[in-house]
């Protein structure tokens, strides 16, 4: 779920560059950057965050119970 207070959109873009910065501690690749604000920019235009958010509850809960979990990422071909 969305916390109280933000949107959708709001939510994915934050815990998207929450990891891309886990991911890239000395900095997002400029490239890598570029790939992430271009598929926000389209998940907002088609307001497909729900839809993101629930995939991220999916996988977050899968994983945090010991069940192997795929949702988006590299084996999908995306960034965000």
């Amino acid at each position: 779920p969305t916390p109280p207070g933000r949107t959708p959109q709001g939510y994915l873009e934050e815990i998207t560059w929450e990891g891309a910065a886990w991911r890239f501690p000395q900095g997002v690749p400029d490239k890598v950057r570029a790939t992430i604000e271009k598929e926000l920019r389209l998940i907002g235009e088609l307001n497909f965050a729900p839809y993101f958010l629930t995939v991220y509850d999916i996988v977050t809960f899968a994983r945090s119970n010991g069940i192997l979990a795929q949702g988006r990422g590299s084996a999908a071909n995306s960034a965000v």
